[in-house]
């Protein structure tokens, strides 16, 4: 079927959904990891990856580089977790499961309870690693995924009891048994003794609110606990400490807070998360929460694409149809007056430029533009 379609090319932004681990199960006390952040390059762990700097072709092999593009052309062009601007360890997954990404060995004090943590960011989306800690050959946990979102960090973390144990070959196994994909980075490895901070969080949000945005957050409890400090972001790599809040002290019951951000960004997005500071100064961060600067217009992202497109900000979607450039219809879905929201599965589309047009339940049509790769 031949359609005529009207465009309108417009900026668009990166969706993020961004998930961490709970709020306080991740406290270390110290570090014992050697190289953790990789800026001493390929050294103090083991691999049972290849190391191949500047070229991570087939299969199987591992760089240590500050862009992943750096390391294979199909990679996104990512900053570390550490600081954006250092190194990282980049992984071409091979597609065998059970292999050991990364392992070192540190000393530990028996019958002690430890955190193992790594951040993870995948630097394709096809198909993220599936990824599982290990401590003296015996898996830790469950499997925990990356983000199918480039560049996005995620911390993922298990606790560990060493019981009789002296020392620990702490592992990051792959179990993705994809080929195609299962591409990401590590960075920031840490263990340590296991430290809760006296805080504990049982809701945060940030929401647009006429030109604001308004910040609601609740503790539970706050034993020895300090300060609040509410930082705001529109890259994820330079945050901003915009207000800070005295805790309440409260030991058995929940305690509110509210703050209104009344500066507005010229960005699409803002992100926004919470610093809790305890009296000794340690510090942990809240899951990073995204606000909408323009709730008013139809957004599609990730854009260029290479499997899935979100459609953002449509209200009572009824029909989605995308052409190509000849202006032939090759794709249609139909809604019962869908919101916003919506995931299009767009990975059977060759690559190229196409038009997403999107019709709500009052006949109104917008069209995007979309590449898909």
């Amino acid at each position: 079927m031949k359609s005529k379609y009207s465009t309108s090319l417009t900026a668009f932004f990166v969706f993020l959904s961004i998930s961490t681990s709970s709020y306080s199960q991740c406290s270390i006390s110290s570090n014992l990891v050697t190289n953790g952040d990789f800026e001493s390059g390929n050294t103090s762990f083991s691999s049972s990856y290849g190391y191949n700097p500047g070229n991570l072709n087939p299969e199987g092999k591992y760089d240590i580089n500050t862009n992943p593009r750096n390391t294979h052309t199909n990679f996104a062009i990512c900053g570390d977790h550490t600081s954006g601007a250092g190194k990282m360890m980049v992984i071409n997954g091979a597609s065998t499961a059970g292999v050991t990404v990364w392992c070192g060995t540190v000393a530990v004090s028996t019958n002690s309870a430890y955190n193992f943590s790594t951040w993870v960011a995948s630097v394709h989306p096809t198909s993220p690693a599936i990824l599982q800690f290990s401590i003296n050959g015996i898996n830790l946990g469950s499997t925990f995924t990356a983000s199918s979102t480039t560049c996005n960090w995620q911390q993922f973390c298990e606790m560990w009891s060493s019981g009789s144990n002296t020392s620990a070959n702490i592992c990051i196994v792959n179990q993705n048994t994809a080929a195609a994909g299962n591409d990401f980075a590590l960075d920031d490895i840490q263990m340590g003794l296991s430290t809760m901070l006296p805080v504990k969080l049982a809701a945060f949000t940030a929401q647009k609110y006429q030109n604001s945005v308004l910040i609601n957050w609740k503790s539970t409890s706050e034993i020895e606990h300090n300060y609040y400090v509410i930082q705001k972001s529109t890259d994820l790599q330079h945050w901003q400490e915009i207000h800070k809040e005295i805790g309440k002290g409260s030991k058995n019951a929940s305690a509110d807070y509210q703050y209104i951000d009344n500066e507005n960004s010229s960005q699409s997005i803002t992100y926004y998360r919470i610093k809790s500071v305890d009296n000794n100064g340690n510090e942990e961060f809240s899951p990073i929460k995204n606000v909408l600067n323009s709730s008013n217009e139809i957004t599609i992202a990730p854009n260029p694409t290479f499997d899935k497109v979100h459609i953002l900000g449509a209200n009572e979607v009824v029909e989605i149809s995308i052409f190509n450039t000849q202006e032939y219809e090759v794709k249609k879905q139909v809604f019962s007056a869908e919101s916003s929201g919506i995931e299009l599965d767009v990975n059977d589309l060759k690559p190229g430029i196409y038009i997403i047009t999107i019709m709500d339940v009052n006949g109104n049509k917008t069209s995007k533009r979309l590449v898909k790769r």
